[in-house]
């Protein structure tokens, strides 16, 4: 909700909201931000965490490939071909970059549809029961939209570019290999110009 653009709504809402007898947060994880508005509004808070901080779910292989820049888009077909069976994600930094991969995706025959803030409920809503009743082989997401996102059976992550934080990385990872099964987190790492 913070990364959303909520927080004023947030503190608001907690400001105003008086004779509470208690106030419990959730987030998947806690950022500086979390901690603060916690800290804030809590009386003595604690924290409880479940698992490590910051580690990545064991069932998930992470694996990357190096590619330039120019061949990231071509890379990113290779790896949905040689998957014949993918049921994933394909994580992009912006709604632009989303709405642009799919439409080419989508010229090309493949399965798929895009999440993002431009949406209209209604719209994210349609994309979502698509995505999760399998008519849709693969979805598009950024960060924001994808928050929240808990469907079964997902056996990749694509992560088109990387995040910016550890934290974004793990829970876009998160998306797979859940339930005690495995999946896979695949990277789209760019290659830094060298000479040859």
């Amino acid at each position: 909700m913070l990364n959303m653009g909520f927080k004023e709504d947030i503190e608001f809402i907690l400001k105003e909201t008086i004779n509470r007898n208690s106030i419990w947060l959730f987030s998947a994880t806690m950022p500086t931000q979390i901690r603060q508005v916690s800290k804030r509004y809590m009386s003595k808070p604690f924290e409880i965490t479940i698992g490590k901080v910051n580690s990545a779910n064991t069932n998930i292989d992470h694996q990357f490939y190096l590619v330039q820049h120019i061949n990231r888009y071509e890379a990113l077909k290779r790896i949905i071909d040689f998957h014949p069976g993918i049921y994933g994600l394909i994580f992009t930094r912006t709604k632009a970059d989303a709405q642009h991969i799919t439409e080419q995706l989508i010229r090309e025959g493949y399965d798929i549809d895009a999440l993002h803030g431009d949406l209209t409920q209604p719209q994210r809503d349609k994309v979502m029961a698509r995505f999760r009743d399998k008519s849709l082989q693969l979805l598009i997401a950024t960060d924001v939209a994808a928050r929240g996102i808990d469907v079964q059976g997902i056996t990749h992550v694509i992560n088109y570019e990387l995040p910016d934080d550890i934290e974004v990385y793990i829970h876009r990872s998160g998306r797979t290999g859940r339930a005690g099964r495995s999946g896979i987190s695949l990277q789209l790492l760019l290659l830094k110009n060298h000479i040859v």
